[in-house]
């Protein structure tokens, strides 16, 4: 399932890497990151760009941009994979005890091109020159995601979780 899932997603982003949804998102987070102190932010991309196109397993697709020449604090997802392509800048990635050159998006080598993050498995990022941008994709919904900080273990939600509609009862007659 993971080379099928792995080839699926590469094709998603050598689609939509360039496409006006993806670019809009990345000049609105790299501008709110030029305003703030944080190493990077990052938004689930639009209900209608990846409506119906995610393979199975996979629930939600992001847009990340980080900071240059800044370390990310080392965090894990203790409830989701995450698989990662560089669509833009450089660096190097931390994965577990694994250091190693973030291989930039080729669609010739899905396998390299797209890095898998097991599920509790602590990461960060040490940016180059310029913004590192990468297209996400995780096993839970955009809203239930979870990232804890492994330093201070204080969990983060990039958004907040909505209120589900409570169901009406029917009226009686």
């Amino acid at each position: 399932m993971t080379s099928f899932r792995i080839a699926k997603l590469a094709a998603l982003v050598d689609g939509w890497r360039y496409t006006t949804p993806v670019k809009t998102l990345v000049r609105e987070l790299t501008e709110k990151l030029s305003k703030g102190s944080a190493a990077f932010e990052g938004a689930p991309l639009p209900e209608q760009t990846v409506r119906d196109r995610l393979p199975p397993g996979i629930e939600s697709a992001w847009v990340f941009v980080l900071k240059p020449q800044t370390l990310t604090p080392a965090h894990q997802h203790p409830n989701s994979v995450q698989y990662t392509s560089v669509i833009a800048g450089g660096g190097t990635g931390h994965v577990g005890d694994k250091s190693f050159y973030l291989q930039p998006f080729d669609p010739a080598f899905p396998e390299l091109s797209v890095l898998v993050i097991p599920e509790g498995t602590p990461h960060a990022f040490e940016v180059g020159n310029e913004h590192l941008v990468v297209l996400s994709f995780h096993t839970v919904r955009a809203e239930d995601l979870v990232e804890v900080e492994v330093e201070t273990q204080r969990p983060r939600r990039y958004i907040e979780k909505r209120e589900r509609p409570k169901k009406r009862k029917p009226k009686r007659r």
